[in-house]
């Protein structure tokens, strides 16, 4: 065996060679891993990671003369990333085109823009920083609506680096649309790298242009009375604002202004320190009625402008204000809902009542353009997609504004409700709540004093008292206990019955608001409001079974929503054994059904449950579901969608036993034992009504319940006045008010 000494030069073969190809192996794996730790990050000593495919990649092929790029190898679902700064050895590496571009579409899928980041050149990354890179990504989705994007690995470009993409968009703004594009790619070093531009975002996109979507809406449909006359419309109103670059003195302009517009400097300020110099800033919408004279104080100030603007109106201001609902921005719950469909932040959208409930319907669907535009002039470079706008429709309702003033004029100050529906049809005529307020102010913008007047929590304006408050009803209720006593405990019209003074029940003394004892009829009963009638009545009823007049009530619909379609209502409350035990943690008592037999007790009703209880006792026991909105109409005045009037039941009694009520309904403004009977005095066709004081701590509230006429009647409804006292003596005036009213309308 031959010995080569390492130290001699005879013989031995020479090592350069040897250590040339050490060190180049050296300078190679040092470099590579240089590169795949300036794409996968500095992070040291972490594992691997691996990012799911959901990318779908087609048959990619090369051909062409001239020479192809390597070779891709098979199609992975699972593509390994390094994150510890070395690219992991295997066929599924950056060393090759189609994993860079199937790992950069993976990546995108998943909204990785970190990743996707990573795998851009250097000259990509040079442009553009990381955080930049994934706001604008960011802010263009956002910008464009799109919540969704699915990129699909079509193929290879023959006898290219570059890579076929489709792109599909799921945005609320435009629709759903797809492109086709191109991943370009590039070498670098031992790997291959995305040569990102922006145009991989949008075909369109170039490189300083920015993505604009131009919004084109209907014009919002119109909320209409019975007779077509429109409760809420687009209108104008009057803009004031203030362009920075022609203020003369800003003192001057903040105090002359803060003076006309009832707004403190500071907020006036504010609206358009931001502003450049030939920018129109708003500071307050004002009424499109404002006297010229004002108009002129403000035009007069230097810096200042008044623009006319279209907005929404409400040409009766107050009239109906909790039926038809106001606008408001959306809120960021609603945008959960609505931004899938095109709204956007900013966006004044239907808060309450009619306006909440047809919103989708009144706004139509939002129409527009996504384009790339010049950043310096604004001008369209090009449209990346569109899509027509869908017209508004208009909702026909069933209130009509002449009854609907009446009814508000007769309340007046007073805090209440009144109700007023169509007997045959279920039809709502009107339906006042006071307090009030005036839609307007919410497209105007309140004042300081406007809002706390809204959010007083001791006047509530924005409750709808007529379908939202419930109360305890009073001898209103009578008629309900009088049909369960009909049917179920036995009683006659023509039965004589104990009236007038108390009634005990082992000791529990229940008084009747006439002190004076003596005997009447089961119908006389009812005509004199008679308390000891029905509390017998209900004690026979809860002695036969406890859940036999809570039953009754609840088929004449009470305890449940009306399913009135437009404004939102409370179903109020029933008491019966289960319910008091499961709420009260206490057991049912007598006193309980008897407390329940005159409207008092647990009992909760709103007026229009009341008022359609009494409706059906008007046409003959057909218990209609109440109706607000009657037809939507397309923009040419056909009906794109009827709502007929829906028939929920009858009363649970013969068509003799309703005749009985009705006849007693009338006495009672009619007969001098009626208790309504002094206020009706000389009114003329007469009118079917019952009075309620429902007690409660404090003041009674109080309650009429009518129809009119007696005969073939043509409405009814409740008058209901919080803490009013008597509801012969409150209630029952407002009533007349109402009917005297009404009787004298051209029909």
């Amino acid at each position: 065996m031959r010995y080569y000494s390492p130290y001699s030069s005879r013989t031995r073969p020479p090592l350069w060679p040897k250590f040339l190809i050490v060190l180049l192996s050296i300078a190679i794996l040092g470099s590579g891993g240089w590169l795949a730790w300036t794409i996968h990050g500095r992070g040291s000593g972490a594992p691997v990671q691996s990012i799911k495919a959901t990318v779908t990649s087609a048959g990619v092929t090369t051909s062409g003369t001239s020479a192809p790029p390597p070779s891709p190898p098979a199609a992975t679902n699972v593509i390994p990333v390094a994150a510890n700064g070395t690219v992991p050895t295997g066929p599924n590496t950056l060393s090759d085109p189609q994993t860079a571009a199937d790992t950069y579409v993976q990546a995108w899928n998943a909204a990785d823009y970190q990743t996707m980041y990573r795998i851009i050149s250097t000259r990509a990354q040079a442009a553009i920083p990381q955080d930049a890179f994934q706001k604008r990504y960011e802010n263009i989705l956002a910008e464009s609506g799109i919540s969704a994007v699915q990129i699909q690995l079509v193929g290879q470009e023959p006898g290219t680096s570059q890579y076929r993409i489709k792109v599909a968009y799921t945005s609320s703004l435009v629709g759903n649309f797809t492109q086709e594009n191109v991943i370009p790619l590039t070498h670098e070093g031992p790997y291959w790298r995305v040569e990102w531009t922006p145009s991989l975002i949008f075909r369109e996109l170039d490189g300083n242009g920015l993505v604009r979507f131009f919004p084109d809406d209907p014009i919002r449909g119109r909320i209409l009375d019975r007779k077509g006359r429109p409760l809420a419309v687009e209108g104008l109103i009057k803009q004031v604002g203030v362009i920075p670059g022609k203020i003369a003195s800003e003192p001057d302009l903040l105090s002359r202004l803060s003076a006309i517009l009832k707004l403190d400097q500071a907020t006036i300020k504010k609206a358009y320190q931001s502003g450049q110099p030939t920018w129109f800033m708003p500071v307050k919408n004002i009424p499109n009625s404002t006297p010229d004279g004002t108009v002129a104080q403000l035009n007069a100030i230097p810096g200042v402008e008044v623009h006319a603007q279209e907005a929404r109106t409400y040409p009766y201001g107050t009239l109906a204000a909790h039926a038809i609902g106001y606008l408001g921005e959306i809120s960021p719950d609603q945008l959960k809902t609505l931004g899938p469909k095109g709204y956007r932040s900013g966006d004044m959208v239907g808060q309450s009542g009619v306006e909440g409930w047809a919103e989708e319907l009144l706004a139509g669907k939002r129409g527009g353009k996504l384009a790339v535009i010049d950043p310096d002039t604004g001008a369209i470079r090009s449209t990346i997609a569109s899509r027509a706008k869908a017209e508004s429709l208009d909702v026909a309702t069933t209130l009509d504004v002449d009854i609907q003033k009446v009814a508000e004029d007769a309340i007046g100050d007073k805090t209440g409700s009144v109700v007023m529906l169509e007997p045959g049809t279920g039809n709502v005529l009107a339906m006042a709540s006071h307090p009030t307020f005036d839609p307007n102010v919410f497209i105007l913008g309140p004042t300081k004093d406007e809002l706390a007047y809204l959010t007083n929590e001791k006047l509530r304006p924005q409750l709808f008292r007529a379908t939202q408050a419930t109360y305890p009803s009073g001898s209103i209720f009578k008629v309900v206990t009088m049909t369960a006593g009909f049917e179920k405990g036995g009683f006659t019209a023509d039965q004589t019955l104990p009236c007038g003074g108390s009634f005990d029940l082992g000791g529990n003394v229940y008084k009747d608001w006439n002190p004076t004892r003596h005997t009447v009829t089961y119908k006389e009963g009812l005509v004199q409001s008679c308390d000891v009638v029905f509390y017998t009545v209900g004690k026979k009823l809860d002695d036969t079974d406890p859940y036999i007049l809570p039953n009754y009530a609840r088929q004449f619909g009470l305890g449940q929503l009306t399913g009135i379609q437009g404004v939102a209502e409370q179903p109020g409350v029933v008491p019966d054994p289960k319910w008091k035990r499961d709420t009260q943690n206490d057991g049912w008592s007598t006193g309980d059904a008897i407390n329940l037999s005159i409207g008092q007790g647990y009992l909760l009703v709103t007026p229009l449950q009341m008022a359609n209880i009494y409706n059906s006792i008007a046409n003959g026991g057909t218990i209609w579901q109440p109706r607000l909105v009657s037809r939507i109409l397309n923009v040419d005045g056909s009906v794109y969608k009827d709502y007929p009037p829906v028939e929920k039941g009858k009363i649970p009694t013969s068509a003799a036993n309703i005749a009985v009520m009705q006849q007693a309904l009338q006495q009672v403004t009619t007969s001098p034992t009626g208790t309504a009977a002094s206020v009706f005095t000389g009114f003329s066709p007469p009118i079917a009504g019952k009075t309620g004081t429902a007690e409660q701590p404090g003041d009674p509230h109080s309650w009429f319940a009518s129809y009119f006429p007696s005969q073939s009647p043509q409405i009814g409804g409740v008058v209901m006045i919080e803490a009013g006292g008597e509801g012969g003596a409150n209630a029952a005036p407002i009533t007349r008010t109402i009917y005297t009213k009404y009787e004298a309308m051209p029909k």
